[in-house]
């Protein structure tokens, strides 16, 4: 469609599946999800045994002065003939005395020492996104269809600033 735009999905843990990832490799596209351990448990179950073995790699980046993470991360594993790439994230917080945030995120972006971080970042931008327009749609603004014929009009109109205002949030 747009060969020469790149494009990276951010999936939240609804999403891991054969589908998804068929769709995204037929056009194209990079993708970062969330991977709750009960959406897809076989391959949850062979990333634990791998991690067990001790053969992921391990990195580790300072945040802050009282904050760093640890990722784990493996390439290739094999899913219904899918090969997906998995990253794990812990954080810790001297202040709050250990574990403060964990996740895992699926991708089908080679995961190397370079980009590892960028790809959790990826990951954790999609809370943020999703955190905002929930906060924007019931704290802040409390924007209901009420205010339109065509109930998605408010709410696409939304989504296209908000993600401007992330994006240009990068540069200042």
């Amino acid at each position: 469609m747009f060969p020469r735009l790149k494009i990276c999905l951010l999936f939240d843990g609804l999403y891991p599946n054969e589908k998804i990832f068929k769709l995204c490799k037929q056009h194209g596209f990079k993708y970062i999800m969330t991977f709750p351990e009960d959406k897809i448990p076989t391959l949850f179950e062979r990333y634990q045994e791998f991690k067990k073995l001790d053969n992921l790699e391990i990195k580790k980046k300072t945040i802050d002065v009282d904050k760093y993470q640890r990722v784990y991360f493996q390439n290739g594993f094999d899913y219904r003939c899918i090969k997906i790439n998995i990253v794990e994230v812990k954080e810790y917080s001297a202040k709050k005395q250990g574990l403060c945030y964990k996740n895992i995120f699926l991708t089908n972006i080679e995961i190397i020492e370079d980009n590892v971080f960028k790809i959790v970042e990826g990951g954790r931008f999609r809370w943020k996104i999703e955190h905002s327009f929930n906060r924007e749609k019931n704290i802040e603004f409390s924007l209901e269809h009420a205010y339109s014929h065509k109930p998605d009009k408010p709410e696409k109109l939304l989504i296209v600033s908000k993600i401007f205002l992330l994006k240009l949030q990068e540069y200042f």
